[in-house]
């Protein structure tokens, strides 16, 4: 019997996390660059939307700004499922990505003539941190069949977590020296960086695995409007109702605990806040990615985006609501809103359960190859 060839050295360290397979860390890492980027990017922007807002206008109008989002994302969503119909994976990334990679210099030529920025910056920064994270990982679990990306998106999930902490960390050191706009400039180069890395990966993943370049899985009748395409699609349904408790509840959950905290758990609060953060963009992005890997193209970009955007921005809305009513109307004390919080984390545990049930399902009766 041969001797299997021993793995190169990264893989046989990153088989201490996951399964990693002879040829396959390369675009593991990559794609975890990739991300590491993205999100590096949009903590620097986010750095801005502080400063512009605060001295623009009060902390509450950032509530307000809030809920203008969801009326924005309403328009955009459609949009954005109609360049899922029209283009294909490559032309409509490069499409999105360079709108938002022209966006921050677009707002610096304007800060040049003192134009108020500070609440349309806060709506696109928001819009800006939802579509492009949600198109990386449509993008991921496209490139990856099921089995590759249960093993593997793991690894790229860790790519998330990093960016956020050094994008945190950049525009900590240097908004000083450098000053509040020109981190916009930065923001956009490191977005147009990590478009020119999508691309090369790519073009790789075409070179590497010609045999799939017509295996992409296409919904026979494809809908242009990502609203539409869930609602007719159980597994679909399920996930976003599952992700709107799971946001209201995280949403809530943010106002109890600001509303306990004392100033001496400040610190404490806010590092909490910061690892929770963390752990929402590595962990639960990519879990709520892998259960799109069955789904077809349409669905992984156009409905994902509906998901990951519209629908998390309306759990933000429902607790907002919440809060509305119960200290306007009804009076609840922090521990009546932590048994609503609850009672809601009961029904997305119930949604969770039947979103695995589907997949399985799915998964069982319908492999799904990989995408180029």
């Amino acid at each position: 019997m041969t001797e299997q060839p021993r793995a190169p050295g990264v893989e046989r360290f990153l088989n201490l996390f996951t399964e990693v397979r002879p040829g396959e860390a390369r675009t593991a890492l990559l794609l975890a660059l990739n991300v590491f980027l993205i999100l590096m990017a949009y903590y620097i922007l986010k750095t801005v939307r502080e400063a512009l807002i605060l001295s623009e206008g009060s902390a509450e109008l950032k509530s307000y700004l809030s809920a203008g989002q969801v009326v924005v994302l309403a328009f955009v969503v459609p949009l954005y499922g109609r360049l899922v119909a029209r283009f294909p994976r490559m032309r409509l990334i490069n499409i999105v990505t360079m709108f938002f990679v022209a966006c921050p210099l677009a707002f610096y030529l304007l800060a040049q003539f003192h134009v108020p920025l500070g609440s349309i910056y806060f709506v696109w920064i928001g819009i800006f941190s939802l579509m492009i994270v949600t198109q990386f990982w449509s993008f991921a679990n496209d490139v990856y069949a099921k089995e590759e990306g249960e093993r593997l998106l793991v690894l790229v999930g860790l790519g998330a977590s990093l960016g956020a902490v050094a994008g945190a960390r950049v525009a900590d050191r240097l908004i000083e020296p450098f000053g509040v706009l020109q981190l916009m400039l930065l923001g956009s180069g490191v977005l147009g960086l990590q478009l020119l890395l999508t691309n090369y990966i790519d073009r790789k993943e075409r070179v590497r695995r010609p045999q799939i370049a017509h295996a992409r899985k296409v919904d026979a009748a494809p809908v242009a409007n990502p609203f539409a395409m869930v609602l007719r699609t159980r597994y679909l349904l399920l996930m976003a109702l599952m992700i709107l408790v799971i946001n209201w509840v995280n949403a809530t959950g943010e106002y109890i605990l600001g509303s306990l905290i004392f100033v001496p758990f400040l610190n404490a609060a806010l590092a909490a806040k910061v690892v929770e953060n963390s752990t929402d963009y590595s962990l639960n992005n990519t879990v709520r990615s892998m259960l799109f890997l069955p789904c077809t193209y349409e669905q992984k970009f156009a409905a994902k985006q509906a998901i990951d955007s519209f629908v998390v921005r309306m759990g933000d809305v429902l607790s907002a609501a919440l809060v509305f009513v119960g200290t306007t109307f009804v009076a609840l004390p922090a521990r009546g809103f932590a048994a609503v919080n609850v009672a809601l984390a009961v029904v997305a545990l119930l949604l969770a359960w039947r979103v695995g049930r589907h997949y399985k399902a799915l998964t069982a009766t319908h492999p799904v190859p990989a995408a180029a």
